[in-house]
């Protein structure tokens, strides 16, 4: 599995640079910050965009910037130079923990934004913005474009915007005040692009899903943008979260591993500044306890209320700004080592399942046993109750969260909530097959392959109805950008309404294919039922 993954992701990067081999003019635009010079790329119907890959939209976080919120970048307009904007910035210091590397990638000097926007010679039109926040648990990704691309999205008249962000072992939220800044930097600056800055709508998925979910609550993100989309992720999934006592005895854990220690935090943050970005990434490893679950040691927190804070409180606790919001789960199977499991359920459970912090002893042992018969009947863990794994973990981390997040903001926001449920002819699952089982259904990242150019790496299939799903999908987001209803009108490509959420039935629109849409609702009642009965004890 960590083979097939990392060459998929060293051909990924190999390939990245396909947009400025294929440039035929080069446009220049004035930012805020001085001249930049973009390239051409061309959108999956052959239409031109305009993209600005690598635009630096705060000081390097390096040296004595580390572990501090971004600062605003350095104008390069008073040395009178163009900035070269035709390649992607490198990825922020990492470890993947998908592929199962050990060493580090990346650098610290990473805060970099893409901006792709059609080629239109009306520079009074204003187009919506889309601001995509891209996942990987808080730990790990980037907004490279041959994977974050804009071939799909710039078929549609909109502005797309990538952009990196630091993982959270910069503690105090960086990551998430890093977005903050891209927002800023939007509002400034996106309207020389083509942009509206008074129409932008956020979107992300898995960690990113949770990002949107958090600006939607955080007084800093207020008024930058309109819209959010919230994709496998919000701030109410137990990876998404970490109480203050956790993360202060993670960081105490992380000093100590560098001698670090001190009874002064200055001292300790100084020390910490001395070692190189690798090493402390790296250093991931000192927090395991199954392999690499639970795989976001760090994890957005609460802050002392200062200014500048991003988050004050817990996110059930907080008002959330009066934006429309699109959130959705995927339907499917997926491999979780199930014969570990099953002989150590007892010790792995409650962490992986992230309940550890929730009850006391003898809680935990009930919690752990309940939740065993509810979905396994006391059977064992195995091949042949795969399905019932997934289920459970899909629960916990995804989908739990999700309902909470909807009843949450039910009665003061308008939300769409979807189940997408498309198994294309190529799935995400395949890298994680195992022996001769190779159909893992739908995987979660999945609806990423109809929104972004992934498939385009060679290790994917396509088909004809692939295709036609991302015309679909592209067209429920960009619908959603563009007016706040995935469905404004009914076509024969989409035939059904997409209706919002309006009762505690928590209604959702089914994507099972193109043109196989429907509304439904009581997403997996029984299970939903059981773990109400669980938080509330």
């Amino acid at each position: 599995m960590a083979a097939k993954l990392l060459a998929l992701i060293i051909l990924m990067i190999s390939l990245s640079s396909y947009v400025t081999s294929a440039t035929t003019s080069e446009l220049e635009i004035n930012t805020n910050d001085g001249w930049i010079r973009g390239t051409i790329m061309k959108s999956n119907n052959s239409r031109d965009i305009r993209g600005f890959l690598g635009i630096p939209y705060a000081h390097p976080p390096i040296g004595n910037f580390r572990f501090k919120p971004p600062q605003d970048v350095t104008p390069w307009s008073k040395r009178n130079t163009i900035y070269d904007a035709t390649k992607d910035a490198p990825m922020c210091t990492q470890v993947d923990i998908l592929s199962g590397q050990e060493k580090a990638t990346g650098q610290e000097d990473c805060l970099y934004l893409n901006v792709f926007t059609p080629s239109l010679t009306d520079k009074k039109l204003k187009l919506p913005v889309m601001v995509y926040f891209h996942g990987g648990g808080f730990v790990t990704g980037s907004s490279n474009s041959f994977f974050y691309g804009p071939k799909y999205f710039l078929d549609h008249d909109v502005v797309l915007v990538t952009a990196n962000y630091r993982d959270l072992s910069s503690p105090g939220n960086m990551g998430l005040k890093d977005q903050n800044k891209v927002l800023k930097w939007i509002s400034n600056n996106i309207h020389k692009f083509n942009g509206n800055e008074n129409s932008v709508t956020i979107f992300g998925q898995s960690a990113g899903g949770a990002s949107v979910n958090y600006h939607m609550i955080s007084p800093l993100s207020q008024g930058l943008f309109h819209r959010a989309i919230s994709q496998s992720g919000t701030a109410f999934a137990p990876w998404a979260f970490m109480k203050t006592k956790h993360a202060v005895k993670n960081y105490q854990t992380l000093a100590s591993h560098f001698n670090c220690t001190s009874i002064n935090t200055i001292d300790t943050v100084n020390c910490l500044k001395t070692k190189k970005a690798t090493e402390i990434i790296e250093a991931d490893k000192i927090y395991r306890i199954w392999d690499f679950d639970p795989p976001v040691p760090f994890r957005p927190v609460i802050e002392q209320n200062h200014e500048g804070a991003f988050i004050t409180d817990e996110p059930r606790n907080l008002n959330s700004s009066r934006v429309r919001w699109l959130i959705g789960t995927l339907f499917g199977r997926s491999d979780s080592r199930y014969k570990e499991l099953n002989t150590k359920w007892n010790d792995i459970a409650q962490h992986t399942l992230f309940y550890d912090d929730l009850f006391n002893e003898k809680s935990r042992v009930n919690v752990t046993s309940r939740i065993r018969k509810f979905y396994f009947d006391n059977k064992p863990i195995d091949s042949t109750t795969l399905l019932n794994v997934t289920n459970l973990y899909s629960d916990v981390w995804f989908n739990n969260g999700n309902r909470q997040a909807i009843r949450d903001l039910l009665r003061k926001n308008i939300i769409f909530q979807y189940r997408f449920a498309y198994k294309g002819s190529s799935s995400l699952s395949s890298i994680f097959a195992v022996g001769d089982q190779t159909d893992y259904g739908i995987c979660h990242c999945d609806d990423l392959l109809y929104l972004f150019p992934i498939r385009d790496i060679g290790y994917f299939k396509k088909s004809s109805l692939d295709n036609e799903m991302v015309n679909v999908m592209t067209k429920f987001w960009v619908n959603f950008a563009t007016y706040g209803n995935p469905t404004p009108n009914l076509t024969q490509e989409i035939p059904v309404e997409w209706q919002p959420v309006s009762t505690d039935a928590l209604e959702y629109f089914l994507i099972e294919g193109p043109r196989n849409f429907s509304m439904s609702k009581n997403l997996d009642y029984e299970r939903s039922k059981f773990w109400q009965t669980i938080l509330k004890n």
